[in-house]
């Protein structure tokens, strides 16, 4: 995604892209709970080690590695991170893992795995500091988070194959171990995600792609996020495989939240929003979606509802069988005051939701005109 995003930025890129692997239920599930098993598999069968009080050492913790780490934390491994970002360190301290660098880290660890997307991670000066026996694995990026050029040159040709997947490399006095040559250990070693988390991937990306083939006109060549409405039908479509089924919020369930929504606090203009709107996604893919988004479509029903208002004002209140003068006796009278339920001249203009109409005030729950009787407002659905 960062390659493509600095494409679009240089005009480079020729077509749109929807970022599949940022959708929620792409990488909270499949990147976490899916590469967390997958690369224990991996190394459990390379390797057939006890993981259970190994000191092991994470690097990276995104959300691969937060899976790493938690897996690793429940074979019952001392678990420490190697991070940069000091917010994700934080997370990993409060999470109950040590934070490391490289540096302490590498003496200290009897089982490495990368997940951090960068290149040599692990270099020279590092393995220098392991101990004998240590264990490597890369479940980040291809096999260039290990700096496997300086091993291959520290070991001067002394490297040797003593399990399946398992490279041995003697490097003087000690010998580190290599899982699947540096490359993706749950698919070099193992067999990759299970299909229970694999499916909600799949499914965000043909329905990623069924959005491009209907928005394809209108779409830039740029880089997209996946539609909200698209990544909770997937979850929905999950649950509902698995058997779950969740309440819906009531309007009596919180006074912050619009009735139907999904619970999420808003701000008051936020709320007001969200009680009136569907997401343009929602309706033309013919999902169901109980929150509100899409903003443009909100505008636009609330300029349809202030027309109707418009249209009620000008035809005046009705009349129930008397003629428009008995109605209003006093209409079009500048001083006839509360007696007509009118204002006087000057006072200041209502507004509606937002929207003023020209001399007019509120009236409690109830919207008087000059020249009118009181008009109770038209409330929105």
């Amino acid at each position: 995604m960062i390659r493509l995003r600095a494409m679009a930025a240089d005009g480079a890129l020729a077509f749109p892209v929807v970022a599949v692997n940022e959708a929620l239920t792409k990488h909270l599930f499949d990147n976490r709970y899916g590469t967390g098993q997958s690369t224990i598999d991996g190394i459990l069968r390379a390797t057939n080690i006890l993981i259970a009080g190994r000191n092991v050492v994470v690097a990276g913790y995104g959300w691969v590695g937060r899976g790493i780490a938690s897996r690793m934390d429940g074979h019952g491994a001392h678990v420490a991170v190697v991070e940069v970002d000091p917010v994700r360190a934080l997370e990993a301290l409060m999470d109950g893992y040590q934070v490391m660098t490289v540096g302490q880290a590498a003496p200290w660890g009897d089982l490495f795995v990368t997940a951090t997307g960068n290149v040599n991670v692990f270099r020279r000066e590092h393995f220098e500091a392991m101990h004998d026996g240590a264990i490597m694995a890369n479940s980040g990026h291809f096999d260039a988070e290990l700096d496997l050029a300086a091993l291959r040159e520290m070991a001067e040709g002394h490297v040797r194959e003593v399990r399946e997947n398992v490279q041995e490399f003697d490097i003087g006095g000690k010998r580190l171990n290599l899982i699947a040559e540096g490359r993706l250990v749950n698919l070099g070693a193992a067999e990759g995600h299970p299909a229970a988390v694999m499916d909600m991937s799949f499914a965000n990306q043909a329905l990623a792609a069924e959005y491009v083939v209907r928005h394809h006109a209108d779409l830039e060549p740029q880089v997209y996020v996946v539609p909200e409405a698209i990544d909770a039908e997937v979850a929905r479509l999950k649950l509902a495989a698995m058997g779950i089924t969740l309440d819906a919020m009531t309007p009596s369930s919180s006074p912050t939240c619009p009735a139907g929504s999904t619970g999420r606090r808003l701000d008051d203009r936020r709320a007001s929003r969200g009680r009136r709107r569907r997401h343009r996604a929602v309706r033309e893919l013919g999902f169901t979606d109980r929150g509100g988004a899409g903003r443009r479509d909100g505008a636009r029903a609330g300029r349809a509802v202030d027309r109707r208002r418009r249209r009620l004002l000008a035809r005046g209140p009705p009349h129930r069988g008397r003629s428009p003068d008995a109605a209003a006796p006093h209409a079009g009278r500048r001083d006839a005051g509360a007696d007509a339920g009118t204002v006087p001249r000057g006072q200041p203009r209502a507004r509606v939701r937002g929207r003023q109409l020209p001399g007019g005030r509120r009236s409690g729950r109830r919207l008087v005109v000059p020249g009118r009787a009181a008009v109770a407002p038209v409330r929105r659905r």
